[in-house]
């Protein structure tokens, strides 16, 4: 068979063409094309004193159905269901299986360092795979989409697991989160709706934003003493969450962090605890208890919206002057308790949510007695509005959002109620 040397016009590596051959299948790149214009891109190449060919341990030939440069796995070609990954590869390239429906069983081989972002996903149809010792590094959405998936084994050595990595993973029912992660990254088991058990190791420092949302089977879930924050909409949706154990190392719990935990009963916040942002328990609409330790500073809003059955809230009442806010749209201080059962049943009494004392009301800056009557109310409110539609500078400032300070709110008006034991204040009663 005679051999004449030649060039890859597609990868640039040095090749033996058969000449009695019309084209040639460059063994690296699998690049088809006429042997003849090989031959001369290789005479073309001595002329102009191109570089030569990358040595063998850069670019190896393409092994049965997989493209593999540099130990990367650039992407697996085949159309097998079940997949054995080569021993020489260190990286799975980003996209490298992506979208491939029909593989269900991936063997990853010792050695492999890094699963790049996106590797696997949308593999509808994969099932089981197991991630060796060797690997460190498991990329953003590396297996985001897999339906399929039911179980994943990692080891301690992965340090990083990138956001959404196992995002939409809806039959995911099993997973260890291993000792070497420190942080549970954003939207990482996101959408996991079969997923009922997790242990998060000793090891890690904080949950990110929407980290189990929407994990819809969660009943349980212990978070460990090393863990100092809870993103925002961690366990939002988790709505089979029955039980949560809080450690005293937490110290902020952000907006919507338990938002629509709709199964969740009693909750202990324990000392240590700052800040709790907005909606962090709206719609837990099971919730009948909670408590609120000395430690927090700040209270968000919404914090309890549509907890109709909370009716035992926990608290210091010392602390009712940080954890009232000024909102920006009317300079008035809000109830942080607005939206419980406890909040609902004050308003029925028309005594104060947040100590139960009575109220005042105020009629420029002059005291006067609580008004017995609600006709009497209603005629008093409709007398301020009428004052306000007649008289335009008023119906101006209205419309204006006054700059207000912590120490000394703004008002629009100066005629409100007020708590005669805790000086609540607020325009109308519910």
């Amino acid at each position: 068979m005679p051999l004449s040397p030649a060039r890859c016009k597609n990868c640039g590596s040095f090749i033996s063409a058969d000449v009695t051959q019309r084209f040639i299948v460059c063994p690296y790149c699998r690049t088809r094309y006429l042997t003849k214009d090989a031959v001369k891109t290789f005479h073309d190449s001595k002329r102009e004193n191109k570089p030569v060919a990358p040595p063998a341990d850069i670019i190896e030939p393409i092994t049965s159905d997989f493209r593999i440069i540099g130990g990367v796995l650039e992407r697996y070609l085949g159309e097998s269901t079940i997949v054995a990954v080569p021993a020489n590869v260190k990286e799975i390239s980003s996209q490298a299986f992506s979208g491939l429906g029909q593989i269900n069983l991936v063997t990853l081989p010792e050695g492999l360092k890094t699963i790049s972002e996106g590797a696997f996903a949308n593999c509808i149809s994969l099932s089981s795979v197991y991630i060796p010792g060797s690997v460190h590094t498991i990329g953003n959405s590396a297996f985001e989409g897999c339906a399929s998936l039911t179980a994943v084994n990692i080891s301690d050595n992965v340090v990083n697991i990138g956001s959404a990595a196992f995002r939409g993973c809806t039959s995911l029912s099993l997973i260890h989160v291993m000792n070497g992660i420190h942080c549970i990254s954003t939207s990482l088991f996101e959408g996991c709706s079969s997923l009922e058990t997790i242990r998060i190791a000793d090891d890690v420092d904080s949950i990110g934003a929407s980290a189990f949302k929407d994990c819809s089977a969660l009943d349980c879930i212990y978070i460990p003493e090393s863990v100092h924050s809870i993103g925002a909409s961690a366990f939002s949706g988790c709505e089979s969450l029955t039980r949560i154990y809080v450690p005293g190392s937490i110290e902020n719990i952000e907006n919507n962090a338990f938002m629509n935990c709709s199964s969740l009963p009693i909750l202990n916040l324990p000392d240590g605890v700052r800040n709790i942002g907005d909606s962090v328990f709206e719609g837990c609409s099971s919730m009948v208890s909670i408590r609120i330790p000395d430690s927090v500073t700040s209270v968000g809003r919404n914090v309890f919206h549509e907890c109709r059955r909370l009716g035992n809230i926990i608290y210091n009442p010392k602390l009712l002057s940080t954890l009232d806010r000024n909102t920006k749209w009317s300079g008035m201080i809000c109830n942080p308790f607005e939206g419980s059962l406890m909040s609902n049943r004050f308003a029925e009494m028309k005594r104060c949510p947040r100590c139960g004392g009575k109220y005042e009301y105020i009629v420029k800056e002059k005291k006067t007695e609580p008004q017995q009557d609600e006709a009497e109310y209603a005629n008093i409110t409709d007398l301020i509005k009428s004052a306000i539609s007649k008289t335009p500078i008023i119906s101006k400032a209205l419309d204006y959002t006054p700059e207000t300070h912590d120490d000394s709110p703004t008002y629009y008006s100066s005629n409100f109620y007020r708590c005669r034991q805790c000086g609540y204040k607020k325009y109308k009663l519910n």
